[in-house]
């Protein structure tokens, strides 16, 4: 059918070429664009470091451990009372 050496023989489509060359140029215009546009945000509004997976995950312990405490204060007012209400209704008699 075909043999090997025709492909280096076949013409060159050079309108292909041209095509190919010219998208890559316009591509990597616009990544520079974008790079550019990039930075000048990042100067503007203060470049924002990501926080390490380990400050995070403090964060989120941190967290979850006040939500914690924040719970059992409320189920130990609600067994003994409300300290304000008691304070009020002592005031008035």
């Amino acid at each position: 059918m075909f043999k090997r050496k025709d492909v280096h023989f076949d013409p060159v489509d050079k309108r292909m070429c041209k095509d190919i060359r010219s998208a890559a140029s316009r591509y990597t215009s616009k990544l520079r664009e974008n790079q550019k546009k990039r930075a000048e945000r990042l100067e503007a509004y203060g470049s924002v470091k990501s926080v390490p997976a380990t400050l995070a995950k403090e964060k989120v312990q941190r967290h979850r451990e006040l939500s914690i405490q924040r719970r059992r204060e409320k189920s130990s007012e609600e067994s003994t009372g409300n300290p304000c209400l008691e304070k009020e209704e002592s005031s008035q008699d």
